[in-house]
């Protein structure tokens, strides 16, 4: 069987090995020196302080898109892509809440649903922003570094996928499944089904998705 999925996302976080380079200046230092003097002519103690501060530009790497043209994409097919990932984390779920269907394995399900293209183009709405996420690095000494992304905040994505027929009825679980959690990059993405139609002759995906049937 076939399905053809529409998709809409929200704050997709840019990844996949792909990076962009832009100059961040940041401090390096920052003192303050502070030192008494006892001026002679009125015989009070006075404080003088003076202020230190550094700085440092470098370029800074930002996790991004791989682009199809002008058209970000993201890697949500083929062998383990992020939505079969998604898929399998939700049938995980599904499996620990004790569900009928993943009752006595959730692995076998999802490794026989295969989702394509591998590469998907994603149809953006609004402007991508930058965002820092801190991160403690490890270790006795390990300070904070901060890790930039390219976000999107909203984009429609369409994929197609195959799977044996008798597979259909919990395809559908796992599909409600998804927009309960958040899942990709950073697992800060949002996920919500727009719509879901049989398309046993699967041609190339339109990002756009059209509106639910009823």
């Amino acid at each position: 069987m076939r399905w053809r999925i529409s998709l809409e996302l929200e704050d997709v976080y840019g990844g996949d090995g792909n990076l962009r380079y832009e100059p961040k200046e940041k401090v390096t230092l920052n003192r303050t020196r502070t030192k008494t003097m006892v001026r002679d002519c009125i015989g009070v103690a006075v404080k003088v302080g003076t202020e230190e501060e550094m700085r440092e530009r470098k370029l800074e790497p930002i996790a991004t898109f791989r682009l199809d043209g002008e058209t970000p994409t993201l890697r949500l097919g083929g062998s383990h892509g992020k939505l079969w990932g998604a898929m399998k984390g939700a049938a995980k779920q599904l499996y620990d809440l004790g569900d009928e269907d993943f009752r006595k394995s959730y692995r076998a399900v999802s490794d026989m649903v295969m989702v394509s293209p591998a590469w998907v183009p994603l149809d953006v709405d609004g402007e991508i922003r930058l965002e820092g996420i801190p991160q403690v690095m490890k270790g006795s000494g390990g300070g904070m570094i901060v890790q930039y992304f390219d976000v999107i905040p909203k984009a429609c994505a369409s994929v197609v996928l195959t799977f044996p027929d008798v597979l259909a009825p919990r395809v559908r679980k796992l599909l409600s499944q998804l927009e309960t959690g958040t899942h990709f990059n950073k697992r800060r993405a949002v996920i919500r089904i727009v719509e879901v139609r049989e398309d046993p002759k699967a041609s190339a995906p339109s990002a756009r998705p059209q509106p639910v049937e009823t």
